[in-house]
């Protein structure tokens, strides 16, 4: 598998919105894809606009961070936004918008604001969301990235010296299948039971870290937490998900649904007189360990867009292992 990258180019203005900014950033780099992008000041800029133009050209995916205002007119008479939007649909894109919804920023003008009245319509027709301080901006841009990572899958980027030579890779892949005939040849699937031991072991677990909003009271906190869970659970969790390809992105809000319940638990005892937990997401760590585990046991495998499915061997464990087990999310 070759790991990529996802470029998602961020135009905004520039006034007001220079810490979302900021944080739209850091949501994009923390989902492992590349932002870019320069911000359009408060005055025509036609040399910024060229500049954005070749980002949006290498982009897998353009994000519109909408504020209170319409902004400067290019020469056309059009809005910056509104030209990138344009662009965007003309280049058979995905856009996606950030829509502000606070009040604490005016619009500079009455015509202004009409602008931007008329440019959000336009963008409420297609993929959107709404936010009105940074953590419901950072919350947004996580789930529109995992939506279009999901709905609207793209090849991304890699660098020029991860990927192998076609006649290298032929190579490898020869050697390959020459390995696993010797190996079945000198009884390697005793390995193969070995590797499983961790699904028929209960003290064998998965520690999942995570993340959630939790709630008491009419309070709302951004708390983290850990359950551990039995591989034997998690692989049960999957199976029937991955018999056909899924994106990382759909995994990890699966294992997300699953982990509520045990995280809501966990919560109460962090944060006495919680009553609900929301959102929940994986660290990084519990995901990427989840994902070693899982393939060194040869359950899953990756197709070259990182999606994940189950391997001939996971086929064969998760018929033989998941009717026998309990429909109710155990741990």
């Amino acid at each position: 598998m070759y790991d990529s990258r996802k470029l998602i180019m961020v135009a905004s203005l520039e006034r007001h919105l220079g810490k979302e900014r900021n944080v739209l950033f850091e949501a994009i780099m923390a989902q492992q894809c590349v932002p870019t992008g320069l911000p359009f000041p408060a005055v025509s800029a036609n040399y910024l606009w060229k500049l954005n133009q070749l980002a949006l050209n290498d982009a897998d995916y353009v994000f519109l961070l909408v504020g209170n205002e319409y902004g400067p007119l290019n020469e056309q008479g059009v809005g910056y936004l509104h030209q990138t939007y344009a662009t965007v649909r003309a280049q058979h894109k995905t856009p996606v918008a950030l829509i502000y919804t606070g009040h604490e920023i005016p619009s500079p003008s009455e015509i202004d604001k009409t602008r931007l009245n008329q440019l959000i319509g336009l963008l409420k027709t297609g993929i959107h969301y709404e936010w009105n301080s940074e953590e419901t901006l950072r919350d947004a841009a996580e789930r529109a990235i995992e939506h279009v990572l999901e709905e609207h899958p793209a090849p991304g980027w890699r660098r020029a010296d991860s990927a192998v030579a076609p006649a290298a890779e032929l190579t490898l892949l020869h050697a390959e299948v020459v390995r696993l005939k010797q190996e079945l040849a000198s009884g390697g699937s005793s390995r193969v039971a070995a590797d499983l031991s961790a699904l028929t072991n209960p003290k064998s677990v998965w520690h999942s870290q995570f993340r959630c909003k939790a709630f008491r009271e009419g309070q709302l906190k951004v708390l983290t937490g850990s359950v551990s869970v039995s591989w034997k659970t998690v692989f049960t969790w999957l199976a029937a998900p991955l018999l056909t390809p899924v994106s990382e992105a759909r995994v990890n809000a699966l294992l997300g649904d699953y982990l509520q319940p045990l995280a809501l638990v966990d919560i109460k005892r962090r944060w006495h007189g919680s009553h609900a937990v929301a959102d929940v997401k994986l660290e990084r760590a519990a995901l990427d360990e989840l994902k070693l585990k899982l393939h060194s046991m040869s359950l899953i495998q990756f197709d070259n867009l990182g999606r994940w499915s189950l391997t001939g061997t996971g086929e064969s464990v998760a018929l033989k292992t998941v009717p026998a087990m309990p429909s109710s999310r155990e741990a």
